[in-house]
């Protein structure tokens, strides 16, 4: 077994930086960054500039124009108690307000910065303005908040108590009654930002659930119309979601197929293959990041040519290559296969996404990198559920969970058998991939070699009962209150047909799946001499903050793996 090898495949991998341009600052392109090995914010000069000290939790839309950005840092370890800050071009850092609170979301403008936080059992919207904060009014636990305009906070959530509507808010800054819109019941409406008396937002409501166009609406004739563009290919790329909309600009990035567009006023904005993360347009140049699967992340910009050109450079690692792909379920479902450099150790890993509303794209990322490197045949099935496929395909994991989306993880696995293209498979993930992971080898033990679930959930009614209103409400959204489905999908209560040897990694201060009931899972299992290990990181959450907690995260998994299959 080669520690040295191990620890330098990851090492190698959490060197290589990591960019997401988010917008501007004093005419500046403002991006996050892990140049440092921290989440942290940079301002794009003649030289990069640092804008933040330690590792973020959360950024607020910049908006063009203002030379500062509020951003949330967690104060506690990874428990996710927060404090808002501020971000500037003219000043070191600054914090504002200790909230020591779960923040949820915040928009800002010059005055004022507006956020929905939850803390123990109480929460709502509030208003910070010059250094004093006052609750605006309560409002659901699964509301985000998306811009501020002169009279209004603007955002969305679930507000009406339906799991598959997603309606928009709007909140007086006085306090008044927060309205709440829906196009269509049933729909899906994301809201962008609000200028003068107009929100501009994306919705599904005239599509079916099928694909995502933008619209505006008035607040004084409260009437809903389609947002126009000079250029047709967006109307013919027919995006299945919208992941943002400048309205100044007319600039959109939008998905389908797995991968990301950007289109400036309708029209294609050329760019690699690949995923394009974040944009924004300055002085006439649109600066964008950009990778894939198997190129790591840079920044790019375009100019009024349309010539486009790398503007912030990385190092490149040959990660193998990528196919995107259909597997057949009972449905299609879209998968990512990626098969390492040469032969390869034909050991394949099926790789279960967090969320489950997320997806895995034609981007970068940090998770899947090192397993591939390392020699590893990886299948990432974009499940039923997951985004990025429209609203009616992420809504069919709503009172299913762990049921027809872990059929679609299952035929992942039998692809890569039933093809050839490996000898043995095991399944990973974390977040509500490690759910999957612990129920798939506790209910169907006999496909898996071994189960590798990071953060993961092993009992849905003791989680809910340690969550706070925010997952309360998430944990509703998906099992509808049925506490018998609940049990069905935990797999603590399946844990007698455990075969497979497993790696439990989990962080000890994990606010959002906490540590506590894995514990227990764990203890179960010793007593019923189970083949296991089990990993608690500390001083650590839910979330990756720095590149060493991607070490912390997958140098035990990688020499797990190395121990079971040490003469393969």
């Amino acid at each position: 077994m080669d520690y040295i090898k191990t620890l330098s495949i990851l090492e190698k991998t959490v060197s290589v930086p990591v960019y997401h341009v988010i917008g501007s600052i004093g005419g500046l392109p403002l991006y996050l960054s892990t140049e440092q090995g921290e989440i942290a914010l940079y301002a794009l000069g003649k030289e990069p500039l640092r804008l933040t000290r330690g590792p973020l939790a959360s950024v607020a839309n910049p908006r063009a124009g203002e030379d500062f950005v509020p951003f949330t840092r967690d104060l506690s370890h990874g428990r996710e108690l927060h404090s808002i800050n501020i971000a500037s071009l003219k000043e070191e850092e600054r914090e504002i307000y200790n909230a020591r609170a779960r923040i949820i979301s915040m928009a800002y403008n010059k005055e004022k910065i507006a956020f929905v936080s939850q803390s123990g059992n109480s929460g709502g919207l509030f208003l910070e303005e010059g250094g004093d904060v006052r609750k605006l009014s309560d409002i659901s636990p699964f509301s985000f908040v998306r811009d501020i305009g002169n009279h209004f906070i603007v955002g969305d959530g679930m507000l009406k108590g339906n799991p598959k509507s997603t309606d928009i808010f709007i909140a007086p800054l006085d306090g008044g009654k927060i309205d709440i819109l829906t196009p269509k019941d049933g729909s899906s409406n994301y809201v962008f930002e609000i200028h003068n008396d107009t929100i501009f937002f994306s919705s599904d409501f005239e599509t079916g659930g099928e694909s995502s166009r933008l619209y505006s609406y008035n607040l004084k004739d409260r009437k809903y119309e389609s947002v126009k563009f000079s250029g047709q290919d967006i109307i013919d790329y027919n995006p299945v979601e919208i992941y943002s909309f400048d309205s100044a600009n007319k600039l959109v990035i939008a998905a389908k197929d797995g991968e990301t567009k950007i289109f400036k006023d309708g029209r294609f904005v050329k760019a690699m293959p690949g995923s394009q993360t974040g944009a924004t347009e300055i002085d006439g140049r649109i600066f964008f990041s950009h990778s894939s699967l198997v190129s790591t992340s840079k920044i790019m910009n375009t100019d009024e040519r349309d010539k486009t050109s790398v503007i912030v450079r990385n190092t490149h690692l040959n990660a193998g290559k990528v196919e995107y792909i259909q597997i057949h379920s009972d449905i299609s479902v879209p998968a990512w296969l990626m098969k390492p450099k040469g032969r390869g150790r034909r050991i394949g890993i099926v790789m279960v996404h967090g969320g489950p509303w997320s997806s895995v794209s034609n981007a970068w990322d940090i998770t899947l990198a090192p397993l591939v490197l390392s020699g590893y045949t990886v299948m990432a099935p974009n499940f039923r559920g997951s985004t990025g496929y429209g609203s009616n395909f992420m809504q069919m994991d709503i009172n299913d969970a762990g049921g027809g989306d872990l059929r679609d993880v299952i035929a992942a696995r039998n692809y890569l058998m039933d093809n050839g293209i490996v000898d043995h498979v095991g399944i990973m993930g974390a977040s509500y991939g490690g759910f999957m992971s612990f129920l798939a080898t506790a209910k169907y033990p006999e496909l898996w070699e071994f189960g590798i679930p990071i953060a993961g959930i092993t009992d849905w009614v003791e989680m809910s009962r340690m969550s706070d209103p925010f997952f309360k409400t998430f944990i509703g959204m998906l099992f509808g209150g049925n506490i018998d489905l609940m049990k069905d999908r935990s797999a603590v209560n399946f844990l007698e047909n455990v075969k497979v040897p497993l790696c439990i990694i989990h962080s000890q201060n994990d606010s959002r799946t906490p540590l506590t009931p894995v514990l227990r899972y764990a203890q179960k299992l010793h007593e019923m001499n189970k083949r296991f290990e089990m990993h608690v990181i500390p001083d650590m959450g839910h979330t990756i903050t720095k590149m060493k907690d991607v070490v912390d995260l997958f140098f035990p998994a990688l020499i797990f793996l190395d121990r079971i299959y040490s003469k393969t």
